[in-house]
């Protein structure tokens, strides 16, 4: 997962990031398009195959949201497109989710390849609308080095110059970071598990097609947008542990309740807002460190908004690793509680490590050049 902050960092390096988020976009499309025009089963590896350039397009495509926002916006409205931003990734998702199944029941899986080329494409174009000036790569902090050779101390990119590449890292992903972000505070890792668990609660697929598609759509994308409202207000950091523990309420609440259709139709949507909420509040707090990270180094924003998604999402992938198991074992009990217990003890960690977050902030704020 780490080596996608890497190859990341090339969005930082040319080409206005406008081009880079619909090229991104049409790439990925076009990816996930072509694959649904092979025949299944038969020809399944080369769908398997497309799919995952898709999405590995995709990943980029939020390293791209990142820099974009880190540089195009002042600091003091990172917070709400944060939550805009992940409204869109998640709520316009499951709502492409759920068009897409309802044309399955009328149409061919090949037939559906132009549609979805669209919905990955089309949202991307009015990125144009977006000042041209702001979209470009900002010209670098002067950093002059102490001594070298005529010319060596022309501004150049910092994560460029030699060595710097550790530099920029090391300034803006000190340890307490890192083990904040890689908490399981937060993950929201039951959202995959929730079709599985209508089964154990006896729902009809009616009952799922709604919760899972409209109101999934409907609930994260509210879930979001408060999210990003709250850290307008708050310390980012503060409201996505915060998230993490409603999330953890709402899983054991869950857990003690019997498993009836009422039950899933009321915990599943309560769940899926939190989930937005903690996203967009994760992501916030990121874009938070990346100001910070900026005013200390100027280094790459989508470098490094990839690089912190990417230890989030490896916690995000422990912790389903774990929820799965629990389920196989304990059935919907042991999962829903393996999620709370966890999403508590991310909690409790996160809090302790807030106080040296805070302070990394604030001395990397402290250390931006006049």
């Amino acid at each position: 997962m780490l080596f996608r902050s890497l190859y990341a960092s090339v969005l930082d390096l040319f080409l206005d990031r406008r081009l880079w988020f619909v090229l991104l976009a049409g790439l990925a499309g076009s990816a996930l398009a072509l694959g649904l025009l092979f025949p299944m089963p038969r020809q399944v590896m080369a769908f398997a195959a497309l799919t995952l350039v898709g999405q590995w397009l995709i990943e980029l495509i939020t390293g791209c949201q990142g820099g974009l926002i880190s540089r195009c916006l002042p600091e003091s409205r990172h917070s709400t497109a944060a939550g805009w931003m992940n409204a869109g990734r998640m709520g316009g998702g499951a709502l492409a989710s759920t068009l897409l199944l309802a044309l399955l029941t009328w149409l061919p899986a090949r037939s559906l390849s132009p549609v979805v080329l669209c919905l990955v494409f089309l949202p991307a174009l009015p990125i144009f609308l977006l000042p041209a000036a702001l979209a470009r790569t900002p010209e670098p902090r002067p950093t002059p080095p102490a001594s070298g050779p005529a010319g060596a101390d022309a501004p150049s990119a910092p994560w460029v110059r030699r060595g710097a590449f550790w530099a920029t890292l090391r300034g803006s992903a000190s340890w307490p970071v890192v083990l904040l972000v890689l908490s399981p505070v937060g993950s929201g890792a039951l959202v995959a598990y929730l079709p599985a668990l209508a089964t154990d609660y006896h729902a009809t697929p009616a009952t799922l097609a709604l919760v899972s598609g409209a109101l999934n759509a409907l609930f994260t994308v509210s879930g979001s947008l408060f999210a990003g409202y709250l850290c307008t207000r708050r310390d980012p950091f503060l409201v996505y542990i915060g998230g993490g523990v409603v999330s953890a309420v709402i899983s054991g609440l869950m857990a003690a309740a019997p498993l009836y259709p009422l039950i899933f139709a009321l915990g599943a949507p309560a769940y899926y807002f939190i989930a937005g909420f903690v996203y967009a509040a994760f992501a916030a707090a990121v874009l938070r460190l990346l100001a910070a990270a900026s005013s200390a180094t100027g280094g790459s924003p989508a470098f490094l908004y990839t690089f912190f998604i990417c230890l989030s999402n490896m916690a995000i992938a422990v912790v389903g690793f774990i929820d799965g198991r629990m389920h196989h074992r304990f059935g919907p009990r042991g999962v829903l509680l393996s999620d709370a217990v966890l999403n508590l003890g991310g909690a409790v960690l996160s809090l302790a490590l807030l106080g040296r977050v805070r302070r990394h902030i604030r001395e990397r704020t402290r250390s931006r050049p006049s």
